[in-house]
């Protein structure tokens, strides 16, 4: 696979080395950041590489490009490279998935302080080609917040066509980072003879080397260009050309192009739909055999390619020559056979796993249905890698009047808006569902309606759709029905029990699909880890709220060594203990360990960054530490709880948070304060539709009346929760 060269240093051929700007660098990395800035063709990266090389220092290489302003992109490869830098840590570092998203800045520093605790001791990470990041990126504040927690002997150097962004400004203010700009990085005049030098241009006289370098101006790709013209126009005569940067190079390129032997001029121009190639990549597109002898000679004459060793090398052009040779292509080829070259360039890169090479691609070339089948057919694994804003950015690109028609386009949509944007995504999940209601594709339906029901539930606003929804399923699913695989059933079952746990608990088929979901948690590896888990956690609150505390214990002795495993994710480990803090707080036996599974989840949640538990682990604690009349931990936990609401606003955590905030007053004898927030919960549970929190709500309003000496009202309040039982 290609994607090595996003995560390979490149390696150099013979190159003139610069030991005075070796010298600047040994000085900058007494700081843990420095940041590398110079114009496009500079000799930047070169210039890192043969120092690296030079120093003999470990380094983990790393391509930022555009695709990285997904956070979990960049999460998922720069844990790819951490594997291939220490492959004896055989744990992955962790994905960037959608529970994270409540605690980013966690999340960060506890990935960067894995990532560096793997690293030997002095190390260097660059992070190459930064200036590929919009200004506004989200993920520079990752990095930001990465570059926080550099520990001693690691180094970590940026190189950009940039000065840094606003965000690291502190960095610099703190004296941990430094820079190096295109004052220093320019080419001295003696750099310049020494290039030439070094490509056997020794006997060009001393006033033309002076001329070369005033019209190159300390530009390393001017040199090289030059260099190159003089081979093919066997003279040194030069053309002095004013303009950017960009507009020389452009000029000097197709001088050069133009004498070079048309086969090689159309295998450059070809290849420059491929961003990152190997030898058989390039021969496959090109039909040339000679593909691995033009590209060893663009190496070895150091003409803006780069090389990636690994099993199989892979090389990429300078983005300043493949952004020139790709303006040549409507010089070279008809748009029929550019269509063509491009068909077949996608299909190349998505044989060699680059996915999104592949995409940009096929999208711009309007390559709808061949993106569309691409995109559908990677949606899974960029779901469990948690890059659902790539998933979402291809499938927005897809022509308005091409989606409509099509669920799965609909689906995916409404997957990537789940955890933020529930209430679009239920619309978009509703439509889907019509559309495979139509098509009559069962696994698509019930994938559909399981995506509605969970889309109500992250909104959090109102739950009493759940009652249509539960009984659609119940209809749909009568008689000898067979679900189309282990997995649909599984994802379908899961949201049926939330959907009966928060809406109908009393249902009379309740029974019958809490077993049917333990069972399938139990059977095997058909579901991804965190949905089993999530299961059993839907269910042990199912019989938490039924009074049924053995059932309870029975499925937390079970699910135990599923959250102990060492492949068990953080957030299965929380909710774990959760579970343990809900129900052990239940029973003064066992309050003790209500206290400590409530303190151990509360620990992970703060490592980890991952809050979606924290609720449940506070009022379990705080139950649990009344019930031992641990007074301090009861104020403790409460006060961290109205924290926590005040951060995490929505109807279900006020209501929720209403309701501990009642006990608490009944606690400390403010029966008058205790009412008024006890009906402030009732009334959340009513506008939610939450039948048994309703129940609990009476039967904390019946607790209160009775301390106040209303015995009357009290009886009221219990003959309506008798109703709900």
């Amino acid at each position: 696979m290609t994607v090595i060269a996003k995560i390979s240093r490149p390696r150099l051929p013979e190159v003139y080395h610069r030991e005075r700007l070796h010298q600047l660098l040994d000085k900058a990395i007494e700081r843990p950041v420095v940041w590398v800035s110079a114009p496009a063709g500079g000799g930047k990266t070169t210039l890192i590489a043969n120092w690296l090389d030079d120093r003999k220092l470990p380094c983990l290489w790393y391509q930022i490009d555009a695709g990285d302003g997904d956070i979990a992109t960049f999460f998922y490869y720069l844990g790819l490279a951490a594997k291939k830098a220490s492959p004896r840590h055989r744990k992955p570092l962790p994905l960037f998935t959608p529970e994270y998203l409540m605690g980013i800045s966690t999340f960060t520093r506890r990935f960067f302080e894995k990532l560096f605790s793997r690293l030997k001791f002095p190390c260097v990470i660059v992070f190459d080609n930064y200036q590929e990041l919009s200004a506004d990126s989200p993920l520079h504040e990752v990095i930001r917040d990465g570059m926080g927690v550099v520990p001693p002997g690691v180094n970590v150097i940026f190189i950009s066509r940039a000065a840094f962004p606003p965000v690291m400004t502190a960095l610099k203010a703190e004296r941990r980072m430094t820079s190096l700009g295109w004052e220093e990085i320019r080419l001295t005049l003696e750099e310049t003879v020494g290039i030439m030098s070094l490509h056997g241009e020794a006997r060009i006289n001393s006033e033309s080397l002076q001329l070369i370098h005033e019209m190159a101006q300390g530009w390393a790709a001017g040199i090289i260009l030059m260099i190159e013209s003089m081979a093919v126009a066997a003279d040194s005569h030069f053309i002095s050309v004013k303009g950017n940067l960009v507009e020389v190079f452009d000029y000097f390129a197709k001088e050069v192009l133009a004498k070079t032997a048309p086969e090689v001029r159309e295998f450059l121009v070809q290849t420059s739909l491929l961003q990152k190639m190997t030898v058989n990549m390039a021969k496959r597109l090109t039909g040339l055999d000679q593909s691995e002898e033009i590209l060893s000679h663009l190496l070895r004459n150091h003409y803006f390619t780069q090389k990636h060793s690994h099993a199989e090398p892979a090389y990429q052009y300078h983005p300043l020559f493949r952004d020139f040779l790709r303006s040549q292509l409507h010089q070279l080829f008809r748009p029929e056979e550019i269509a063509a070259l491009t068909r077949q360039a996608a299909v190349i890169l998505a044989d060699a796993g680059e996915f999104g090479d592949a995409a940009e691609l096929m999208r711009d070339a309007g390559q709808w249905e061949e993106f569309i089948r691409l995109i559908l057919g990677q949606a899974q694994s960029l779901l469990l890698q948690g890059r659902l804003q790539t998933l979402a950015e291809w499938l927005a690109s897809v022509p308005r009047e091409m989606a409509e028609t099509l669920p799965w386009l609909h689906y995916w949509q409404g997957v990537c808006r789940l955890p933020l944007a529930p209430a679009e995504s239920r619309i978009l999940f509703e439509q889907a569902l019509r559309l495979f209601l139509a098509q009559e594709d069962e696994a698509g339906i019930l994938l559909a309606w399981s995506g509605t029901v969970d889309s109500i539930f992250y909104e959090g606003s109102d739950f009493s759709p759940l009652g249509q929804w539960i009984e659609w399923f119940i209809e749909r699913t009568a008689g000898d029905f067979r679900f189309p695989s282990p997995e649909v059933e599984m994802v379908a079952v899961s949201s049926m029990t939330l959907a009966l746990m928060w809406r109908r608990p009393d249902h009379p088929e309740v029974r019958k699909w809490m077993e049917r979901a333990v069972a399938l948690s139990f059977e095997g590896d058909a579901a991804p880890f965190g949905l089993r888990v999530q299961v059993i956690f839907n269910a042990t609150w199912f019989y938490f709220c039924q009074g049924e505390l053995g059932k309870c214990m029975v499925l937390i002795e079970k699910s135990a060594y599923m959250a102990e495993k060492g492949t068990a994710p953080p957030l299965a480990r929380i909710m774990r203990k959760a579970i343990e803090a809900t129900v052990y707080q239940m029973q003064s036996a066992t309050c003790g360990l209500a206290l400590q599974a409530a303190d151990d989840g509360l620990a992970l949640a703060e490592k980890t960054g991952i809050h979606v538990c924290d609720f449940l682990l506070y009022s379990g604690g705080f139950f649990a530490a009344y019930s031992m009349q641990n007074m301090e931990k009861v104020e403790e936990l409460f006060r961290k709880l109205t924290l926590w609401n005040s951060e995490c606003p929505g109807r279900i955590n006020s209501g929720n948070t209403s309701y501990v905030s009642g006990w608490y007053y009944i606690f400390t004898g403010d029966l008058a304060r205790a009412k008024v927030f006890a009906e402030m919960s009732l009334d959340f549970a009513i506008t939610l539709g939450l039948p048994a929190s309703q129940m609990m709500n009476h039967l904390q309003l019946a607790e209160i009346l009775t301390e106040m000496g209303e015995n009357g009202r009290a009886r009221e309040e219990l003959k309506i929760c008798a109703e709900f039982s």
